[in-house]
């Protein structure tokens, strides 16, 4: 009973680790009674007990899932007097947060599985691959991975230019572990002035926070000198419940213009309006794309903004969550479609076999993936756009930047989350592919967060969440290339061939059955 006790504490702590509560300090030693809970237990009970609390742990950072497909999910049916729809979302949030908790219990199935492997050499290159697999497989899924609870320790999430968010995974799971095992071995106070290890975490540290300071300030003197552009982002709060109706539209319109022509007093040279701010096809809706053209060609500005598109291909209809880059005088320069669409959000994998899951689909649409990447470009500005959930990505936003983007765009409309902590997390995670890349980021929300990050991370004119109104503010156009820009996951890669490595060597020496040597 003592150690599902220490396995709760572990599951409980895990959500406040995030936003809002932002309790980064905690993650230094969340995973050491999950630790103590397994410790010397068969490799399928340690699978078992580590599933359990990771399921917890993510029932607790995702409860905002119900609410989203219960209020927009569209399901009309009900089962015993119960509404469909919030069926739909507990089914849902149980069983994606079972899932998840398998990365955890594997973690702890494989620790145990090799007890001669010391924790704190195994499990954090064990605890990076995992995260690795987990952010690819199928789709992918690395929401609020563990190093994004150091979104707001600026000085040491800047080593995420070599290492991406996983490098800060690797130093938290590692001196869990490593605090672990002394509580452990615990002899008295004389067992820290033995610990050599502990020593070298400690120098370590406070070297990676030093860096970090360097590395800022390296940074900000690059901003200084890099060339300029001010941008405007305008957050039209526009409800989820009236976004896509006809006759909303006009006041739509309307809002998203006036919040535009009150930003024209801060001179900015480019508006940024949310995901599917335009609610009709832009391109192929002739009447209320001409209005919209007309009101452009008013203020003046290039804009780019989110809308829907369709295209006729294979003998159908398919439909793209798009962004288009539009000049001051109404013409379109570029179309990028979204690439890495939600699972069950945007679209039903499996259709075949998942048909019964179809109805939870229209409330948020059924739209393909874009064919490919795309820059949206104007004069100095070489724009990498990431829609939604794209930036939660690493991949994504390095793929980018390769092309040669010199900054990033994140337009998303975050109504569907409610007041919940989702639009919160889903900010938490876009500092780390500003300093991935040495790019700025800006981020234009429907209901908001929206904000500008920095180069270095840093968030900046955050505004609140179910306001009508803009931000400007000025971006610098670095074109540095990262060591992650240029070579992305190594670290995450190397991490499982360490993991590889160690088991392999464990193997070896437990199968190596020395001779017996003949007595004299």
């Amino acid at each position: 009973m003592q150690s599902y006790f220490f396995l709760l504490i572990t599951a409980v702590g895990w959500p406040l680790l995030f936003p809002p509560l932002n309790l980064g300090w905690m993650a230094w030693v969340v995973l050491i009674p999950l630790l103590w809970a397994v410790q010397g237990l068969r490799p399928s009970e340690a699978f078992r007990r580590g599933w359990l609390a990771g399921c917890i742990a993510h029932l607790g950072l995702l409860y905002w899932l119900v609410g989203t497909i219960q209020s927009y999910g569209e399901v009309s049916w009900s089962f015993l007097g119960f509404n469909g729809g919030a069926l739909m979302g507990i089914a849902s949030w149980f069983l994606l947060s079972a899932y998840l908790a398998l990365f955890w219990g594997v973690f702890c199935g494989l620790l145990n599985r090799f007890p001669s492997v010391p924790t704190w050499l195994l499990a954090p290159p064990l605890w990076v691959a995992l995260e690795y697999i987990q952010s690819i497989f199928i789709t992918g899924f690395p929401w609020e991975n563990f190093g994004y609870s150091q979104h707001q320790n600026l000085y040491l999430i800047q080593m995420s230019e070599v290492t991406g968010v996983y490098g800060i995974s690797f130093i938290l799971v590692g001196v869990n572990a490593l605090l672990f095992q002394i509580l452990r071995d615990w002899k008295g106070l004389q067992v820290f002035a033995k610990q050599k290890e502990l020593r070298v975490t400690l120098a370590l540290l406070i070297f990676l926070h030093l860096m970090g300071y360097v590395r800022i300030q390296k940074i900000e003197g690059m901003m200084a000198n890099a060339p300029k552009m001010k941008v405007a982002l305008i957050q039209g709060n526009i409800r989820q419940d009236q976004k896509w109706s006809p006759e909303f539209r006009e006041e739509t319109l309307d809002r998203y213009f006036n919040l535009s022509r009150e930003a024209l007093q801060n001179q900015p040279d480019l508006l940024v309006w949310p995901e599917t701010a335009l609610p009709f096809f832009f391109e192929s809706d002739e009447l209320w794309r001409e209005r919209t053209v007309k009101e452009i060609q008013e203020l003046g500005l290039p804009l780019l903004v989110g809308s829907p598109s369709r295209a006729r291909e294979d003998f159908r209809i398919h439909y793209y969550n798009s962004a288009f880059l539009v000049s001051s005088e109404g013409e379109i320069l570029g179309r990028y479609d979204k690439i890495h669409l939600v699972p069950f959000g945007e679209y039903v994998p499996l259709q075949s076999l998942l048909f019964f899951l179809q109805p939870v689909v229209p409330g948020a649409g059924n739209f393909s993936a874009g064919g490919k990447d795309q820059l949206l470009v104007m004069e100095k500005l070489r724009a990498g756009i990431l829609i939604c959930y794209e930036v939660i990505f690493p991949e994504e936003a390095r793929s980018r930047v390769k092309m040669g983007a010199n900054v990033l765009i994140n337009i998303t409309n975050d109504a569907w989350f409610g007041r919940s902590s989702a639009p919160y997390q889903h900010l938490s995670m876009a500092p780390f592919r500003a300093i991935e890349n040495r790019r700025a980021l800006v981020r234009a929300a429907n209901t908001g967060i929206t904000a500008f990050v920095t180069p270095t991370g840093r968030v900046l004119k955050e505004t609140p969440l179910y306001e009508e109104t803009s931000v400007s503010d000025e971006i610098a156009l670095l074109g540095v290339a990262t060591f992650y820009t240029r070579w992305g996951d190594l670290f995450a890669g190397l991490s499982m061939i360490l993991v590889l490595g160690v088991i392999l060597l464990s193997l070896r020496k437990k199968n190596h059955v020395p001779r017996n040597r003949k007595s004299d």
